[in-house]
Order: C-alpha cells, then sequence, then structure tokens
C-alpha cells in the first residue's frame, strides 16, 4: 500500500512532476486511483458482480443492543447474472427467475459470503454499508 499524498510531494520534491499542465494532469491520475484498502459506502459505487471483496456490515450486540460494525468476505450479484454464466455452483432458490433463453436461474440481487474452505456460501442478511478490494495475498520470496 502506498501514501498518495507522500508519493506526490516525493516526486514534486525530486522535480520529477512539476507544476505545470502536464504534473497537475499526473497529480490529478494519481488521485483518481481506486485506494489499495480504502473503504468504498455502497451508496457511491458497487463492485463487479462475483468480484471477492471485504465488507462491512451493521450488527447488534445481542446483550447490550449496542451497534456493531463487522468484517467479512464476500461478493455482490446485481440480479442480471444467469447460473450458467456464474463461476459459482448455484442451488437453485424457490424464487428465482428462470430465463429461457440461456436454460438457467438468475441469481437474484444481493451480497453472499465468500467461502474458502467449503462448497456453499449465504446470503449476508445484515445491512452491508461499504466495501473495499482484497488485498494480494502473502507470497514468500524466493532465495
Amino acid at each position: 500500500m502506498i501514501d498518495e499524498k507522500k508519493l506526490i510531494d516525493e516526486l514534486k520534491q525530486s522535480g520529477m512532476i512539476a507544476d505545470n499542465e502536464y504534473g497537475n494532469a499526473l497529480i490529478d491520475m494519481i488521485n483518481s486511483q481506486s485506494k489499495i484498502g480504502g473503504w468504498i459506502p455502497c451508496s457511491k459505487k458497487l463492485p463487479e458482480n462475483e468480484t471477492e471483496v471485504e465488507i462491512t456490515y451493521i450488527s447488534k450486540s445481542y446483550k447490550t443492543g449496542e451497534t456493531l460494525y463487522m468484517t467479512a468476505r464476500a461478493f455482490y450479484e446485481d440480479g442480471t447474472l444467469p447460473t450458467e454464466k456464474s463461476i459459482c455452483i448455484w442451488n437453485e432458490g424457490d424464487n428465482w427467475e428462470y430465463d429461457e433463453n440461456t436454460d438457467s436461474y438468475i441469481i437474484p440481487e444481493g451480497w453472499f459470503e465468500g467461502v474458502s474452505f467449503s462448497e456453499e456460501f449465504g446470503i449476508v442478511d445484515m445491512p452491508v454499508i461499504a466495501w473495499r478490494y482484497l488485498t494480494e495475498p502473502y507470497q514468500p520470496q524466493a532465495i
């Protein structure tokens, strides 16, 4: 992860970015990039279908009723993808729409918990308020 403000400052100090039209365009490009690890409110943007991301959802403490902000891995479906084109294996639900053109069912819109070690995943039934892209997994360096 990088600190884009620090990068811009260092590029300016080294003379690699000048205070001109080209330099300003380069700074705008850096600033407009999605931030690795940055949370994106669901009200602003949703991820592409079946892109596994980390989500923040709202829950309540059973003991105190306090609002809790929890995280999980999940993916979003926009309600347009037929099961035939999905990367996942689905057990169609009772109320799923059937698409005769693709001879498959349409996956309903919503968030689904990502799974790593089992074959089934569940619907996220808590309000999801934000998401962020996953970081790359750790890979040991070859010696």
